[in-house]
């Protein structure tokens, strides 16, 4: 009679229990500006996006620059910022060196920089 009781009161409860996996976007909402957040802090949030960018090189035999095929991660934004679609140069806070953006999205404390010399063709 025992275990009659004991397999019915395992059957009465509900498994509520969720994994999400740890690399999944979160979409808790906290309330810190997604602007002041690291790249990795950024990713996993859902009202986030992560700000792309590329490095440029001078050619000085050519006098001109190279734009890197590959792109970096340099902040974070609201995942719904609009930007303009020109390219812009900012220059990094931390290396004063210039980076170049497919659009004006900039991270929070970089500005615009000047460059002097046309992309290599």
């Amino acid at each position: 009679m025992i275990l009659w009781g004991v397999f019915f009161a395992c059957g009465d409860k509900e498994d509520t229990a969720v994994i999400v996996p740890a690399n999944e976007p979160s979409e808790e909402i906290v309330d810190e500006d997604c602007e002041v957040l690291t790249v990795d802090q950024c990713q996993i949030r859902m009202d986030c996006s992560v700000i792309t960018a590329r490095e440029i090189m001078v050619d000085e035999v050519n006098n001109c620059i190279r734009v890197s095929e590959e792109t970096i991660d340099v902040g974070c934004q609201v995942a719904d910022r609009m930007c303009t679609e020109a390219i812009e140069y900012a220059m990094n806070p931390v290396t004063e060196e210039c980076i170049w953006f497919s659009n004006g999205c900039l991270p929070i404390g970089w500005v615009n920089c000047e460059v002097s010399v046309e992309e290599c063709q």
